[in-house]
């Protein structure tokens, strides 16, 4: 038979169950676990599980502590709250910030956990990206013999170095390097690029997570996170020219683009035909994949408005009218990339900030 591992992942299966109210109580946790199959094989299996008193007592008893284990590590890690009604007498638990997030963007406990201990206020870019790096998840991704010395030479070249001392044979370090070489475009070998494909694939709901926890401490630094999601989908560092994203634009294009002061997408979208033909010279179907993605590319404008006949105070609720207006309705909101290797759709931040104090 197949034996149960809810055992390992009893963290992640409160968490979600909390998040939706489905379990409000110790009682509920000890119900809950009685319809899954993890409870069917206790019985037929004790010795697996640990269990060495198998009467109806004895199982109880191993439930109840193993319910208490698991929530007082969710408590610990601040993911849930556990408060003691007392009309009642029973203990009500309720889902904080970190269990939401973990519950909808489907992160892990134990990735979760080290998000939430590491992300400060003053976690830039290269934090951001050491504490993405060292996510759980990742611990799947197989380290190689022969990866160490090609790991090492890309650290070389990449702009960020990791800070602990580095660790040709962690996950972490392998993570941290292969999102850098895809963001500054630098060849690999096919393993690691395979390895880069389901990396790509894990960080998404990771980073997502990750302005949700920032976002939620009211830290501005969120807007970093952001710019990580943007460079994971278009393969670019946040300072690269926004041109880079544009298909098949090789250095050459980007040179031409320079010397004609032409910035951004918008730029591309406003040239004539003559001076758009001497600038990208490309064949008709390079042309084609260019065309779609300027015409794709989203163009949105932002307004907003407070109404300043009453005072500002602090503290208070204080409404703010924002207006965003896209040019043109779009046919799909899937977003063009030539480097991400997954469908994904369009996804939007409204960001209100204080900059000199860095607070969201």
């Amino acid at each position: 038979p197949v034996e149960s591992f809810m055992y390992f992942y009893l963290h992640d299966a409160f968490c979600n169950e909390i998040s939706t109210s489905i379990i409000q109580s110790k009682q509920d946790c000890i119900d809950w676990i009685t319809y899954t199959y993890f409870y069917r094989r206790i019985h037929a299996n004790p010795s697996f599980y640990g269990v060495k008193d198998t009467s109806p007592l004895g199982i109880s008893a191993y439930l109840t502590e193993l319910v208490e284990e698991t929530l007082k590590d969710l408590t610990d890690a601040s993911m849930i709250e556990v408060e003691e009604e007392e009309e009642s007498q029973e203990d009500v638990i309720s889902p904080l910030n970190g269990s939401l997030i973990s519950s909808y963007h489907n992160v892990p406990f134990p990735s979760m956990h080290t998000f939430m201990l590491s992300l400060s206020k003053s976690s830039n870019m290269k934090a951001i990206l050491e504490i993405l790096s060292s996510a759980s998840v990742f611990e799947s991704i197989p380290i190689r013999r022969e990866d160490s010395s090609t790991l090492s030479k890309l650290h070389d070249r990449v702009p960020l170095k990791f800070s602990v001392t580095a660790n040709s044979e962690s996950t972490a370090f392998k993570t941290f390097v292969l999102l850098q070489a895809y963001f500054s475009r630098l060849k690999l070998p096919q393993d690691l690029e395979i390895d880069l494909k389901e990396i790509l694939k894990k960080s998404v709901p990771l980073v997502n997570a990750i302005v949700d926890i920032l976002s939620g401490e009211g830290n501005l630094n969120a807007t970093t996170a952001m710019d990580v999601s943007q460079m994971l989908i278009q393969g670019v560092w946040d300072t690269d020219s926004p041109l880079k994203q544009v298909p098949c634009f090789n250095s050459q294009i980007l040179n031409k683009c320079v010397e004609k002061n032409i910035e951004t997408v918008y730029d591309i979208m406003s040239l004539e035909d003559e001076e758009r033909e001497e600038i990208i010279d490309l064949n008709n179907k390079e042309m084609y994949r260019v065309a779609n993605f300027v015409n794709s590319y989203p163009n949105v404008e932002l307004q907003y408005a407070i109404d300043l006949s009453d005072p500002i105070i602090s503290n208070e609720p204080k409404s703010i009218v924002v207006t965003l207006a896209r040019d043109d309705e779009p046919e799909s909101l899937e977003v063009v990339s030539d480097k991400f290797p997954f469908k994904k759709t369009e996804n939007w931040w409204i960001v209100i900030g204080e900059a000199s104090s860095k607070q969201l």
